[in-house]
């Protein structure tokens, strides 16, 4: 493979993730990005590492989540050595809430699939968990405790992954790509709003919630559209909560900045990133609902930002149907920081090996081919 030949639309964390790995295999790839890295989701998201729940979990997702997360940790160091930044990568444990006896009921039937897929997961009562953290609702009355979890700081792994991708050859470029030049079934080139053609044989289109804005370019259409989430980070007084808790869709952990992040909405607002009262009261309800001690937090901030969500809410990650040499890698959806290397991972190996070691075989885009 010629090592000019790569370009990867999006400087998210899946197009820098691809540029890394293609860059650990010898290929130095370019980075076409319209605004700065990790400008969006992939700088704003809380970064859980949650491998055991999750759309598609059990199911198709899970070899790309659990690939994931054992990816990470080995990042977090090769990036602490190559490029300095610390991405605060942290392990943890993960305790999910359980209210009422239904709810009770299916945090048992989570444990009995999570064993079945090799993860450590286990029901404690509410005297082990005030053990670990007291400061947990005590109207509570059950809790999956999974000791196997992770968190990072999203933005700083953006900005070192693309630090690193630069030391191994790769090329960051800004600009607007708004199309493919292609000789038969292989891209030729990409062009730019400008009109500059950036030569290549492959192209990987990784432009999260904006993919399909190259429907035209594909003669594909890509599934993918924008999920709003709200986040907000507090500042509470006493010590960092001892794990990171979750109850139905909402979640609360400190970070290792110290603040203690609450979240999420999941609102379809378009490309709205703006950031309101209404929805950082909703976050607020469910964090106090598992820490009722959090009412004495201070907020310090308030961010928002859009996770690209494919219409099955399963990643998209393969070859377009009808091209050589052109690849989408997007759809992340709310596990985009866990399921980035992986899937970055998987197009790198496909584009230098023809095959990869990760099953993405139920993330392929054929399946949403109409022929």
């Amino acid at each position: 493979m010629n090592s000019s030949d790569v370009v990867i639309v999006g400087g998210g964390i899946a197009g820098c993730l691809t540029a890394y790995y293609l860059g650990r295999k010898g290929v130095k790839a370019t980075v076409v990005e319209r605004e700065a890295i990790g400008s969006h989701a992939s700088g704003y998201a809380f970064g859980g590492l949650s491998y055991h729940s999750g759309s598609g979990i059990p199911g198709p997702v899970f070899p790309m989540a659990k690939a994931g997360y054992f990816l990470h940790e080995d990042l977090y160091k090769d990036l602490l050595e190559t490029t300095g930044v610390d991405t605060h990568y942290r392990k943890g444990s993960n305790i999910k809430i359980a209210f009422t006896s239904e709810q009770a009921r299916d945090l048992e039937e989570e444990v009995a699939w999570q064993n079945e897929l090799g993860i450590d997961s286990k029901i404690l009562d509410l005297a082990q968990v005030q053990q670990i953290e007291p400061r947990v609702n005590p109207e509570a009355i059950s809790f999956r405790f999974i000791e196997e979890s992770a968190a990072v700081e999203a933005y700083r792994l953006a900005v070192a992954v693309m630090q690193a991708a630069e030391k191994l050859g790769a090329v960051l470029r800004h600009g607007n790509v708004v199309g493919i030049k292609r000789n038969g079934v292989r891209p030729e080139a990409v062009i730019t709003e400008s009109g500059e053609e950036i030569p290549c044989d492959t192209v990987v289109v990784a432009m999260g919630p904006w993919s399909p804005e190259a429907k035209s370019w594909l003669d594909f259409a890509v599934p993918v559209w924008p999920l709003k989430g709200q986040i907000i980070r507090l500042e509470m007084p006493g010590e960092p909560l001892a794990c990171w808790f979750s109850y139905g869709d909402s979640y609360c952990g400190t970070k290792a900045d110290g603040l203690t992040w609450c979240g999420t909405t999941e609102e379809e607002a378009g490309f709205d990133v703006s950031t309101n009262v209404e929805a950082m009261n909703s976050v607020m309800s469910d964090a106090l609902t598992m820490i009722p001690a959090l009412a004495d937090a201070r907020v310090a901030l308030q961010t928002a930002c859009l996770r690209p969500m494919a219409s099955d809410l399963f990643p998209i990650v393969g070859p377009v149907p009808g091209w050589e040499g052109a690849y989408l890698c997007t759809g992340g959806g709310r596990k985009g920081i866990l399921l980035g290397p992986g899937m970055a991972k998987v197009i790198a190996d496909l584009i230098t090996d023809g095959r990869s070691d990760i099953d993405h075989s139920g993330l392929l885009p054929s399946r949403f081919s109409t022929d």
